[in-house]
């Protein structure tokens, strides 16, 4: 997991966890900021004599490894805005590093929910795109900017072309008269794009983020964890 996003929850979520005892266990984003470990020492401060493997932590779980974020690379916002202009794709670059690797079947990025310059950059690379979205009316606006900044890097960026793997809906209360009339207009209007399977509201995802541990650690079997199982398949299904 790459974790672009500047507020580093993805990141603080598959490092640390709250003990028996309350107090917090494992690494920390702090500790990484101080051995120069993050996503932002790589990509900006870079060590031309490191390679891109000693940037990446091992989390506490199993075949899973960080490119931790962190608030610094909010700072560096206009920048990769700017480099993009000129055709400069930084986050690929890394990216292209960790592929020849060699040593990880996927590679996922997380990034901010905006559609914003920064997120270009994470655009230009990787092969798809899955697109979160709620039930809410204006639904339509976000998922619509999406398509539209990907449409901006395929007309720049050299094959393979960037597709939308799909458009996952999150957070869904289906008893609410707004998820009820939201859904249908959704599916009618991206069809077969948009994963059959939805994330509903469930408080054990709440619980698990009290705890910093993925809801289908805390509850394998809650209705939360039992939908993104469903969305997994869906997902390695496309790909």
């Amino acid at each position: 997991v790459v974790d672009t996003d500047s507020q580093g929850n993805c990141s603080d979520n598959l490092l640390t966890v709250v003990g028996i005892n309350g107090q917090w266990e494992g690494l920390t984003i702090s500790q990484l900021i101080d051995g120069k470990k993050t996503l932002y020492d790589a990509v900006f401060e870079r060590d031309k004599y490191r390679s891109i493997d000693d940037y990446i932590t091992n989390t506490k779980y199993d075949n899973l490894d960080l490119l931790a974020g962190d608030n610094r690379l909010s700072k560096k916002t206009s920048e990769l805005v700017t480099q993009m202009a000129s055709f400069n794709f930084v986050y690929k670059k890394m990216l292209d590093e960790i592929c020849d690797l060699k040593k990880y079947d996927f590679i996922i990025l997380d990034s901010s929910p905006s559609a914003s310059g920064e997120n270009l950059q994470i655009y230009a690379g990787v092969d798809y795109v899955i697109i979160p979205t709620e039930t809410c009316v204006r639904y339509t606006d976000a998922i619509d900017r999406v398509y539209k900044s990907i449409d901006s890097i395929n007309c720049v960026r050299i094959e393979p072309q960037i597709s939308v793997l799909g458009i996952i809906i999150n957070q869904v209360d289906i008893r609410t008269s707004i998820a009820k009339t939201v859904l249908p207009h959704l599916r009618e209007e991206y069809g077969a794009t948009v994963f059959k399977t939805i994330i509903p509201i469930d408080e054990t995802v709440k619980q698990a983020e009290q705890l910093t541990v993925p809801v289908g650690v805390y509850m394998p079997k809650g209705r939360a964890s039992r939908a993104y199982d469903e969305f997994t398949k869906e997902v390695l299904d496309r790909i």
